[in-house]
């Protein structure tokens, strides 16, 4: 049986059901990695390509494949949508890759916070607050606007009609900040 070519890995990941279905006819190894451990279902996750992926699937390939570093595709899915289509395939939550990181941890890790959090869901985690905060501070300036909105739409809720010098806005920001963190806390 032949082994898996590069291009399998190409048309996996750029969704080419019919390149690829030609492969398989031929008798392609399905399981096969490449030079860097990466397999067809890895590269059809890794690139949201569902339909790729279900094809690789229904053909025998183990939802909880392992790379090199084993990693399964789970820990590739970069999209909530792709995420719920591997756990509804059965792909394990809890795997642990060679470093003992869980696609939870791994997703926390890329920035893929609704991965993340489907994860921490399926398996009743929570997602740690050190990460989310780190999450939070790297999107920069559009999650302080939304803060800072956040404050004013609070500060008039509760009444506070007059202008804020910048010092009493500080305070008020510090103030919801210091408010929301000790919400994620509990």
């Amino acid at each position: 049986m032949p082994a898996c070519l590069p291009d399998s890995f190409d048309f996996a990941g750029n969704g080419d059901i019919g390149r690829l279905e030609e492969l398989i006819a031929q008798g392609m190894d399905l399981s096969s990695h490449d030079e860097f451990g990466y397999t067809a279902l890895h590269a059809a996750v890794s690139y949201n390509q569902k339909e790729a992926a279900e094809l690789l699937l229904n053909r025998g390939v183990s939802v909880d494949i392992e790379d090199f570093d084993k990693d399964t595709p789970l820990f590739v899915a970069e999209t909530e949508d792709m995420c719920r289509f591997l756990l509804d395939k059965g792909a394990n939550p809890r795997h642990e890759n060679s470093e003992g990181v869980t696609p939870m941890k791994n997703a926390l890790e890329e920035g893929w916070l609704p991965v993340a959090a489907l994860l921490a869901k399926v398996t009743d985690q929570d997602v740690p607050a050190e990460s989310t905060e780190e999450q939070e501070s790297e999107q920069g300036e559009g999650n302080m606007e939304a803060m800072i909105t956040k404050v004013m739409e609070r500060l008039q809720a509760e009444g506070q009609e007059e202008e804020l010098d910048e010092e009493e806005l500080r305070e008020a920001v510090t103030k919801v900040i210091l408010d929301e963190l000790r919400k994620s806390v509990q």
